[in-house]
């Protein structure tokens, strides 16, 4: 056991609840450390409006997808288990529609990398869906960029990426 257990909060302390039930630790929320310590300006950017889809791909490698992507259990739900592919597959079909959504409505539609450029895994999974629809990669350049990258004005659209929750804790 331990006398305290710091999480992320929200979801992060419910699970410590389930997974030790009998601790008799002190849990203690303190957000993302690294969230925390960030000072970030806002960008103002220009006057058109975007939407933009905060990307949770794995680090898989330079290429992204590697031979287990399709064939390997990576998490399971109950007794469910889910391959990588399936898995992540939520936030194509959610980039897509958001690309479609931006377009409809005459906005620019990004998406925020989550990884750097050079892991083109991530890029490449998201051309082959947004192939035919206008779109911008914002690739990860260092550990403030995903943050300074965004606009006062952007709709932002999150998965389930600790960014994008940190970024709801900051006002967007």
């Amino acid at each position: 056991d331990a006398d305290v257990i710091a999480t992320l909060g929200g979801l992060g302390t419910d699970f410590v609840k389930v997974s030790m039930p009998n601790s008799k630790a002190r849990i203690t929320e303190l957000g993302n450390l690294m969230n925390n310590a960030l000072r970030i300006e806002q960008q103002d950017g220009c006057s058109r409006r975007r939407i933009v889809f905060i990307s949770k791909f794995p680090n898989r490698g330079v290429d992204g997808i590697d031979v287990n992507w399709a064939s390997q259990v990576i998490i399971y739900s109950g007794a469910v288990g889910f391959t990588a592919e399936q898995y992540f597959r939520i936030d194509s079909l959610v980039a897509r529609e958001c690309a479609l959504l931006a377009q409809q409505m005459s906005m620019d539609f990004a998406v925020l990398g989550k990884r750097p450029a050079w892991q083109v895994g991530e890029y490449n999974y998201y051309a082959q869906y947004l192939a035919d629809l206008p779109w911008t990669y914002l690739p990860s350049v260092n550990q403030a960029s995903s943050y300074v990258q965004l606009r006062k004005t952007d709709l932002l659209v999150n998965v389930d990426s600790t960014i994008g929750y940190e970024l709801l804790a900051r006002g967007f």
